[in-house]
């Protein structure tokens, strides 16, 4: 049986909500002094546990299974490249935000009466004498410049979603008649 990456994604949701929702049993049982027949009781208790394992067992094989079988198709069909580049524009921008946000520059004019003034000031006049302040230096070309970029960036990020998108629908994987028997057993499919 067939299924596109986006139903195998589902399934191995559902395998881990299945897990979840079927536990292993305890190891241990509760005794009381009306129990009749301990070692009847320890073995449907052990009985019970191994049966749980083994199902357990067989879901980790089918789920590691489905997505080995997705890993491969991710690498074939160009996922693994494409999830590489989202995450690279994404750090493109976190690198872009600093100067997109800045603050515009004030005028040299104004920045070299501000350092005149500070240089005629006497220590106390203000209350308070710095000797230094800071200032933007990115220019008004900069922040449009990376704005811009921050802009094609997000661009090419709902491009690649887009793709992304694309070959999750229409890439599939082959699900064994086991793998199939058992997620039909488990209510899955």
């Amino acid at each position: 049986m067939k299924v596109n990456l986006r139903k195998a994604a589902v399934i191995q949701n559902d395998l881990l909500e299945f897990r979840n929702k079927h536990p292993l049993p305890g190891l241990k049982i509760e005794l009381d002094e009306f129990i009749s027949d301990i070692s009847e009781k320890v073995s449907v208790a052990r009985q019970q546990f191994m049966l749980k394992q083994e199902q357990h067992r067989q879901l980790w094989e089918v789920y590691y299974s489905i997505r080995n079988k997705v890993a491969l198709v991710n690498s074939q069909v160009g996922i693994v490249e494409i999830l590489a580049k989202l995450e690279m524009y994404k750090k493109w921008i976190e690198l872009e935000r600093e100067l997109s946000t800045t603050s515009v520059p004030r005028p040299i004019e104004e920045i070299m009466l501000r350092l005149d003034k500070m240089r005629k000031m006497t220590p106390g006049e203000s209350g308070f004498h710095s000797s230094s302040f800071s200032v933007a230096y990115a220019t008004v070309e900069d922040i449009k410049e990376s704005t811009g970029r921050i802009n094609e960036y997000r661009r090419k990020i709902r491009q690649l979603n887009d793709k992304l998108l694309e070959l999750n629908v229409t890439s599939e994987i082959e699900l064994s008649l086991a793998e199939v028997k058992y997620l039909e057993n488990a209510g899955i499919l």
